[in-house]
């Protein structure tokens, strides 16, 4: 890649990608070098000096993986991040970072007076380059007063549109998951072909009353009562059901009505003609 057409963004991105490569390198090499330091300190012809994880064979095969890790820092440091830096220093493009907390604002280095030695930063990767005005317009109620003291009180008043790279990924990951989890629902969901919720007849229940001592304390209207079918898993199982209980003659609780209702709906989801449908129920209910 010629760095000398690549943008401000592409170049950042990258070298944020190769700074987190480095990171997590390092942190096993923390956690290595944590490794070896126990090592050190197990006292000779102790109880812990005979076990293998304390052995000097141990303790020179952790060497050797940080020398390891240490070579690949090199590597990304050569390949990935001095190019770019120096291109960087030749161009000299704005950057900005974001202070990583529920009340962080934007800054345009990482020096503001309102900040401290251990702030933490987000690096706004994706607005590299842009203009000190085009940030403001982006970061709203967000830009440093300190950084931006020029900033259009109108714009300091409005939500912010800048996220965090780490929030903003975290972000998309959860609408990913929950997008994914909403289709498979909806591909497992049943409902008229207009949408409308899927009834069948459940059965019908005659005027009732319940009488506590001495006194009709609550009357039951006779209705019809129906059930709502979601799935298309339970809208199979209700066509097989149809057929199972209806094989000797007509049964209380399916009506012919229902039966025509529900397999419209199963063949309008599996994209099948309502004859094929009943005579898959057919056979599912034979099989019982």
């Amino acid at each position: 890649m010629d760095l000398t057409l690549a943008t401000p963004v592409e170049i950042d991105t990258a070298l944020a990608d190769a700074y987190g490569k480095i990171a997590d390198l390092t942190g096993q090499q923390h956690r290595i070098t944590a490794q070896i330091e126990r090592i050190d300190e197990v006292e000779a012809d102790s109880y812990y000096s005979k076990l293998p994880q304390y052995s000097p064979e141990a303790r020179a095969k952790l060497v050797d993986e940080h020398k390891a890790l240490q070579r690949r820092i090199w590597d990304i440091l050569d390949a990935e991040v001095y190019p770019r830096e120096a291109e960087y220093n030749n161009r000299r493009w704005t950057r900005y970072y974001l202070v990583d907390n529920t009340n962080g604002h934007v800054h345009k280095d990482q020096d503001c007076s309102t900040c401290f030695d251990d702030t933490r930063y987000a690096w706004l990767v994706e607005q590299s380059g842009l203009s000190a005005e085009e940030l403001v317009e982006l970061a709203g109620e967000k830009a440093c007063t300190v950084c931006f003291p020029w900033a259009p009180v109108d714009t300091l008043k409005r939500k912010t549109k800048l996220e965090a790279p780490e929030r903003k990924a975290a972000r998309l990951e959860r609408e990913r998951k929950k997008a994914e989890a909403a289709a498979k629902k909806a591909a497992k969901a049943i409902a008229n072909p207009d949408g409308t919720p899927l009834k069948v007849f459940t059965g019908h229940y005659p005027e009732r009353q319940v009488v506590r001592n001495g006194r009709v304390v609550k009357v039951h209207p006779a209705h019809d009562a129906y059930d709502t079918l979601k799935t298309l898993h339970a809208a199979r199982g209700w066509l097989t059901d149809f057929y199972y209980w209806t094989k000797d003659g007509a049964h209380p609780s399916f009506r012919p009505e229902s039966l025509e209702d529900v397999a419209k709906a199963v063949a309008h989801k599996e994209g099948k003609d309502v004859e094929t449908v009943l005579a898959e129920a057919k056979k599912r209910a034979a099989r019982r």
